[in-house]
């Protein structure tokens, strides 16, 4: 339910699919805490919200300490990726 929400046409409008990914991700993440049943704050920022269900699932910066490099790279990756489409998101709505 949560995810259908953000997965209608966005008529070819740049903002419009820019906030449209950030918030299928961030839908995808509040859906994985729901899930797991993990609390949430209504209020997190996105990147945040992404972070905990990451670590929820389990591939969290700190977890990924224990494992090989790569996993380290991609979980940091994930995190810089957020962050850069929270920040492109808001730009284009300037």
């Amino acid at each position: 339910m949560i995810l259908r929400q953000h997965a209608s046409d966005s008529s070819g409008d740049p903002s419009a699919v820019i906030g449209k990914a950030k918030n299928l991700i961030e839908a995808t993440a509040k859906a994985v805490l729901v899930e797991l049943g993990q609390p949430y704050k209504r209020n997190a920022k996105f990147d945040v919200r992404v972070k905990e269900a990451m670590k929820a699932v389990g591939i969290g910066a700190e977890s990924a300490a224990g494992y090989a490099q790569v996993l380290q790279e991609v979980t940091d990756r994930l995190t810089e990726l957020t962050i850069a489409l929270r920040n492109l998101r808001n730009q284009s709505e300037d």
